[in-house]
């Protein structure tokens, strides 16, 4: 249904306060979005500094079947792809609802909903010791820093959980240590693929993150690309996680810190360390590709005892003395059998 610019000026303001989010005074915000995004809701072509009408389908309308396979746990449903409802909260709080007695959904699409602390509290509760959940997307939404603690309490409630999307959600330094405190940093956790892409961690998020990553033992691919960190700051981050990696992560196997755009700037290149640095942070990388383990060696010239990192000669493939040849010269590379490409 079409609405016009005064219904739009209220529906707009209904769901900043909702989500805990506001737009500036002329709705440029959501013009520009709703124009990039998905066009399809306009109706005419309109200027920047004018309020478009729009088919307000953002909303929840259409999902009462949905809603109904969910709550009479339909084995078929599996994979529930919600996104572009534009629900907010109340819409996220009826999926709740028909999540409660869930047991079959492994797959949960949630992106671009405009969903806030009350949305996501409502789900964490819902999903709470849901053992077959192992992906869920909440990508594009209006999270925040106060969504952090619901946020944490499904990633440790869900012993299956294993990929968990949220960027572009407005999370912060607070948002992300709360993360961290509460969730990332438990040797148990299921998560092997976290994206925070698009946030505002900053310089203080990633030392939290760095701290929690040095107990985790289950997280393989983690994305924290455009972050507001300073360019400044480059070089300390990336030796921050390269330290890391070298001393006690041995399951980390991808991490994306950085956005090609972002080291090709002048400014850039002045400040991170392109060649040492990196080089080093991809090396421990590989090693983790790889497999890793410790060997302890004992001289006869010292009572101290030498610790290396190796890489697991588990493969049969893999003799012992390559293992120990690719140590020595620092060619993790040499490790993988011929037939495996390189990592």
């Amino acid at each position: 249904m079409a609405i016009g610019n005064e219904s739009v000026k209220k529906r707009i303001k209904n769901l900043s306060k909702q989500n805990s989010f506001a737009f500036d005074s002329n709705y440029s915000y959501l013009h520009n979005y709703v124009t990039i995004n998905h066009p399809f809701l306009l109706h005419s072509t309109v200027s920047f500094n004018t309020v478009p009408t729009v088919t307000v389908d953002m909303c929840f309308d259409g999902c009462s079947v949905v809603c109904e396979r969910l709550a009479r746990n339909d084995p078929s449903l599996t994979v529930l792809n919600l996104n572009h409802r534009y629900m907010g909260n109340d819409g996220a709080k009826r999926i709740a609802r028909a999540l409660k007695n869930n047991t079959v959904v492994v797959v949960i699409f949630l992106q671009h909903n405009l969903l806030g602390p009350g949305g996501i509290q409502a789900l964490a509760d819902a999903l709470h010791g849901h053992e077959r959940l192992a992906h869920l997307y909440l990508d594009y939404n209006c999270l925040g820093n106060e969504s952090c603690p619901a946020l944490a309490r499904i990633l440790t409630s869900c012993p299956s959980l294993r990929v968990v999307k949220v960027a572009d959600n407005a999370i912060g330094c607070q948002g992300v240590e709360t993360l961290a405190t509460n969730a990332l940093c438990r040797p148990t956790l299921p998560l092997q693929n976290l994206s925070l892409q698009n946030n505002a961690l900053g310089r203080s998020g990633m030392t939290a993150l760095c701290k929690a990553l040095r107990t985790n033992i289950s997280l393989r691919r983690l994305d924290v690309r455009c972050n507001k960190v300073r360019p400044h700051q480059y070089r300390e981050v990336t030796e921050e996680w390269t330290a890391v990696l070298r001393e006690t992560n041995q399951t980390l196997c991808l991490l994306e810190l950085w956005e090609t755009a972002e080291l090709e700037g002048g400014t850039v290149n002045d400040n991170v360390t392109t060649t040492s640095g990196f080089d080093e942070l991809k090396y421990w990388l590989q090693w983790n590709r790889a497999g890793r383990r410790s060997l302890t060696c004992y001289s006869h010239s010292s009572d101290v005892p030498t610790t290396y990192l190796l890489a697991n000669a588990a493969d049969p493939r893999v003799s012992s003395p390559t293992v120990i040849m690719a140590t020595l010269l620092a060619r993790p590379d040499l490790f993988l059998p011929p037939t495996s490409s390189s990592c």
